[in-house]
């Protein structure tokens, strides 16, 4: 699931991003990011102004490392003009991470439609199994809930259900009950 987690713009393309001096927070954030100092990494991509679509797309990759991963794809919502097959993996790891399966299948298809790739129909199939898996769960809990309270109800009615089927039967021997 990371391979493409290391991907990052050529520093060159951040001249597009305006002077020199985010030219080197741009460098310092991204250096931050390669050390493992995901947390630095982050402040300084988000300290930079008329922020292009790499930096977010790397801010996204710093907070996906973080765990962060709501925030992580707040960025990459906003991550214009990069490789999107790369970034609907990322985007689809995250909802992945998040175990929001149906949404990963969804951003590991839109990514496959552009490139194709192993690790992103691996991750896919990964992701329908986990769907599936936790659908059966969901129905698996729901017939538990379903049979526990009609086994309550019946366990807290039954000397009540007896009692009266006992005065009716009493009463009148000749009919029927139900």
């Amino acid at each position: 699931m990371s391979r493409y987690f290391f991907y990052f713009f050529s520093l060159s393309s951040s001249f597009l991003y305006g002077d020199f001096f985010s030219f080197q927070t741009i460098d310092r954030a991204i250096t931050a990011y390669n050390r493992g100092a995901f947390q630095e990494s982050v402040q300084l991509f988000k300290g930079l102004e008329g922020k292009g679509g790499s930096v977010f797309y790397n801010e996204g990759n710093a907070y996906y490392k973080l765990g962060m991963y709501d925030r992580a794809l707040a960025c990459y919502s906003q991550a214009s003009g990069v490789n999107e097959a790369i970034l609907f993996y990322n985007m689809g790891n995250s909802y992945f991470k998040k175990k929001e399966f149906d949404e990963a299948i969804k951003f590991y298809k839109k990514s496959l439609r552009l490139k194709r790739d192993d690790d992103t129909q691996k991750n896919l199939e990964l992701a329908i199994k986990k769907e599936e898996n936790s659908k059966n769960k969901i129905k698996k809990s729901n017939y538990k809930e379903k049979r526990e309270a009609i086994n309550r109800i019946t366990k807290e009615n039954v000397p009540t259900i007896i009692y009266k089927m006992s005065n009716h039967i009493e009463d009148n021997s000749d009919q029927n009950p139900w």
